[in-house]
C-alpha cells in the first residue's frame, strides 16, 4: 500500500499497524500515526493530510500527515447494502475523494465509486467499479473481469459522460477490489500482466514443496486453506474470476480432484468441524455452514445485525469463534454450535482483536491484538475467559493450533513460521519454547491464516506464488 505525497517527496506506507512515510531520497522513516491494521489504500492531500482506509474498518479516516490522531471520515450506508469503503483517491482540482463503495455480497461486479467533497461529507455514487483515479478529465475504474476502462467526467459536478473506453484488459485483480494498474495525472498507464495468482503447495518443516495440481483454471487465488481432521482433502476459497467473487471449494489431495462447495454471494474463511461432516465458512455478512459433502442444504447460522463480520471464524467442541467490527474496532464473540440465538461477545476492549484459532478440545482460543502498538498472539481460557499468555514477543499473526494441542504455530513480522511449544500449569498456558520452522515465501493473511498443519504434524499446507510475476506494461497517453 505504497503512496506519494503531492510533491513526489515522501512515500507513505503501513507497517506492524502503523501509518508510516519515508523520504524518496532517502532517509528515516516518521510513524505518522497507529492505525492498527493494514491499509486498504491510502490517498494524501493537498492540505497534508492523508486519507485512509483499514482492513478491520468498514469506512474512511484522515490524520494530519505530521502525525495525530485520525478521524473517521465516513461510514457505509448500510440500508442501502454497503458494508465498505476502501481505496480512496484523491482529486486536488476540487478538493474531492473518489473510493471503492463495496456491496454487502462482495462481488466486484457490485462495487461503485463513491464521490465525497472534503468540506460537505456528502457521499454520492458517480458510477459502478472499483479503484477510481482521475486523470486528464477522465474517471477511471476497474471493472468486473479485470477491464480498466475510462468515462469522461467532471469532478465538480460529479456527471460521467460520453462512452467508456477500454484502456487494458487481463489485469490482475485481488478479492479486496485491488488492480494491478497505475495512473499518472497526465495519463499515463501502467498495469502487470502474467500469472501471479496463487497455488496449493505442501511442505515439510525442512522447506521441501509439493505442487498440488488443480483443473481450476477459472480461479486466480486461493485464500485460508484448511486440512480435514482425517488430512486427507482441504477446503478452502478460491476468487472466482467469472463471477468476481470467492468460492468455496474442497480439494481431494489424493485424487488432485475438486467440490464446488458454494453458490452465490462471497464466501470466505472455510472451517471444518472436528468430526469433518460440515464447513463453517463467512458467506458476505452472514455467518453459514454446509456439509462437506455438499448434501443437503446450506444453512445460515448467524446474521449480526449491526456489526460486519471480519476475518477468520473457528470451529471446535461445540462452539464457533468469530470477530466483528463496530464503532470500537473489532472484538471477539463466542456462538454455541447448538444454540444460534446464544451468541456473546468473548472480549471486547479498545484495541482490535481478530484471527481467533480453538484449541483442539476447544478449552483455549489463540488470538491477535493490537493492543501494544502492533500485533501480537495471545492465548486465554474459552469460552469463559481467564488469564493470558503472551505467545509472539517481535510481532505475530495468523495462529494456528497443532493437533496435538501441545503446539502453538503463527506467524512472526518477518514472515518466517514459527512453532510454540507450550506448557500448561494450573494457572494455564506459559510458552516453553520458539522454533522457526519455515523461512520460505509464501502467502500471508491479516485475518486469517495462509496455512494449515497436517492432522499427523510434520507437514503443512501452503500458499504458494505461481509465475514469475509478470511483464509491467506501460501506456503513453492512455487517457488524453
Amino acid at each position: 500500500n505504497l503512496f506519494f505525497s503531492p510533491d513526489g517527496q515522501w512515500v507513505g506506507y503501513s507497517s506492524s499497524g502503523n501509518l508510516m512515510k519515508v523520504p524518496v531520497a532517502g532517509g528515516a522513516p516518521v510513524t505518522i500515526a497507529e492505525i492498527g491494521s493494514q491499509l486498504f489504500g491510502a490517498a494524501w492531500t493537498a492540505d497534508n493530510h492523508i486519507v485512509f482506509a483499514r482492513v478491520d474498518s468498514a469506512g474512511l479516516f484522515r490524520v494530519s500527515a505530521d502525525g495525530g490522531t485520525p478521524e473517521r471520515l465516513t461510514r457505509p450506508d448500510t440500508a442501502a447494502g454497503e458494508v465498505a469503503h476502501t481505496w480512496p483517491h484523491y482529486v486536488p482540482e476540487t478538493n474531492a475523494l473518489l473510493f471503492t463503495v463495496w456491496p454487502r455480497t462482495g462481488a466486484l461486479g457490485a462495487a461503485h465509486v463513491g464521490l465525497m467533497r472534503l468540506g460537505r461529507r456528502e457521499v454520492r455514487i458517480v458510477s459502478p467499479g472499483s479503484m477510481p483515479q482521475y486523470a486528464a478529465g477522465h474517471l477511471v475504474t476497474l471493472r468486473d473481469g479485470g477491464v480498466v476502462v475510462a468515462q469522461r467526467f467532471d469532478p465538480s459536478s460529479g456527471d460521467t459522460s460520453g462512452p467508456l473506453v477500454r484502456l487494458a484488459d487481463g489485469i490482475i485483480t485481488r478479492a479486496t477490489g485491488l488492480g494491478e494498474f497505475g495512473l499518472s495525472r497526465t495519463g499515463t498507464l501502467v498495469h502487470q500482466l502474467g500469472n501471479v495468482g496463487s497455488v496449493v503447495a505442501l511442505m515439510g518443516e525442512g522447506g521441501a514443496e509439493t505442487r498440488v495440481p488443480l483443473a481450476l483454471p477459472q480461479v486466480s487465488h486461493f485464500d485460508n486453506p484448511r486440512f480435514s481432521p482425517d488430512g486427507r482433502r482441504v477446503v478452502l476459497a478460491g476468487f472466482h474470476d467469472g463471477e468476481s467473487r470467492h468460492v468455496g471449494y474442497i480439494i481431494d489431495l489424493e485424487r488432485g480432484t475438486s467440490l464446488r462447495l458454494t453458490f452465490g454471494g462471497n464466501t470466505e474463511f472455510l472451517e471444518w468441524t472436528p468430526d469433518g461432516q460440515r464447513v463453517f465458512y463467512r458467506k458476505g455478512d452472514t455467518l453459514a455452514a454446509s456439509r462437506g459433502d455438499r448434501s443437503g442444504a446450506e444453512e445460515v447460522v448467524l446474521a449480526p445485525g449491526g456489526r460486519t463480520l471480519v476475518g477468520r471464524i473457528a470451529v471446535g467442541a461445540g462452539w464457533v469463534a468469530f470477530s466483528t467490527t463496530g464503532a470500537g474496532g473489532s472484538d471477539l464473540w463466542a456462538l454455541p454450535v447448538d444454540a444460534p440465538d446464544s451468541a456473546r461477545a468473548y472480549l471486547v476492549t479498545p484495541f482490535n482483536e481478530g484471527a481467533p484459532a480453538l484449541s483442539p478440545d476447544g478449552r483455549w482460543i489463540a488470538y491477535v491484538s493490537n493492543e501494544t502498538g502492533r500485533d501480537e498472539v495471545y492465548l486465554s481460557s474459552f469460552p469463559q475467559p481467564g488469564p493470558r499468555a503472551t505467545v509472539s514477543i517481535d510481532g505475530g499473526a495468523e495462529p494456528q493450533w497443532g493437533r496435538d494441542g501441545r503446539t502453538l504455530y503463527f506467524r512472526n513480522e518477518p514472515g518466517e513460521l514459527v512453532a510454540a511449544r507450550l506448557r500448561q500449569d494450573p494457572s494455564g498456558y506459559s510458552v516453553e519454547s520458539r522454533r522457526v520452522l519455515l523461512r520460505g515465501v509464501f502467502e500471508r493473511s491479516v485475518g486469517g491464516a495462509e496455512y494449515d498443519v497436517h492432522p499427523r504434524g510434520g507437514r503443512f499446507v501452503t500458499l504458494a506464488t505461481s509465475g514469475g510475476g509478470g511483464r509491467l506494461v506501460i501506456t503513453l497517453n492512455a487517457v488524453q
